[in-house]
């Protein structure tokens, strides 16, 4: 199991100023602004930006306006991430995200902010269309997927849509994305519905008929096994666990 610790943190100056970690670690900036150079590469990170540094990569780092900031350390990112700072491909829902992380690791919530923390990460880690230009039929599938995902969609449906053999379309999925055509869908419907499970009022069954599960216990199953919690507690943490702002 992924081994996760996070804590919000004040500084005027950095402990370490020159060095490196022992663990893949992550700083989102608060308040305040830092420069950092990591690869020979400089950066200056402000409100919500998102400061990579993997283990054993020297850095330096000065802060220029007192920053406040949460801290986060893995024994191993989940996932690919450059050093450096990390673009993501919807600011708004990154800085809402954020706000709900601030709480939970605020509240020592660790399995919460270890969601949210994933949330933030794959915000900036999914590949948006534009990232595959260089293959225009799966540019085209992810584009149906944004706008079709509440629909029975299949293999075979998409290998006639795009006139495309299904290992075709999974050679090329698996190519610029590192996902199986049917895995990214899976992806973009639970990702759909953490969006309504935490920002609507819809019923478990509603939100799994919106984004395009065939009922409630395959969407429990899917949202479950991609998680690590059910629908429902997911929907009650966020409810109970986190003040609003």
């Amino acid at each position: 199991m992924m081994k996760f610790f996070s804590e919000i943190i004040n500084r005027e100056n950095f402990i370490i100023e020159y060095g490196s970690h022992i663990m893949d670690s992550v700083i989102i900036v608060l308040e305040g602004r830092f420069s950092f150079s990591v690869h020979g590469k400089n950066y200056i990170a402000e409100k919500n930006d998102i400061c990579v540094f993997p283990k054993d990569t020297l850095f330096e780092r000065i802060v220029q306006d007192r920053i406040k900031c949460i801290y986060i350390q893995f024994d191993s990112f989940p996932m690919p991430l450059p050093s450096g700072l990390l673009k993501t491909i919807d600011p708004i829902r990154t800085e809402n995200t954020i706000k709900h992380l601030v709480q939970t690791v605020t509240d020592k919530n660790e399995k919460l902010a270890e969601h949210f923390m994933m949330d933030i990460l794959l915000l900036h880690n999914t590949p948006p269309v534009s990232v595959v230009p260089d293959d225009i039929v799966v540019s085209a599938c992810i584009a149906y997927f944004s706008k079709h995902c509440n629909e029975h969609i299949t293999l075979d449906v998409l290998a006639k849509k795009f006139f495309i053999s299904k290992q075709g379309l999974i050679l090329k999925f698996k190519k610029h994305t590192g996902k199986t055509p049917m895995e990214y869908l899976s992806f973009i419907r639970i990702d759909s519905a953490k969006l309504l499970l935490r920002d609507t009022s819809l019923s478990i069954g509603e939100i799994a008929a919106r984004c395009g599960f065939e009922n409630i216990y395959y969407f429990s199953n899917c949202f479950k096994n991609a998680t690590g919690m059910s629908p429902s507690r997911y929907k009650s943490q966020i409810a109970f666990g986190i003040k609003q702002y």
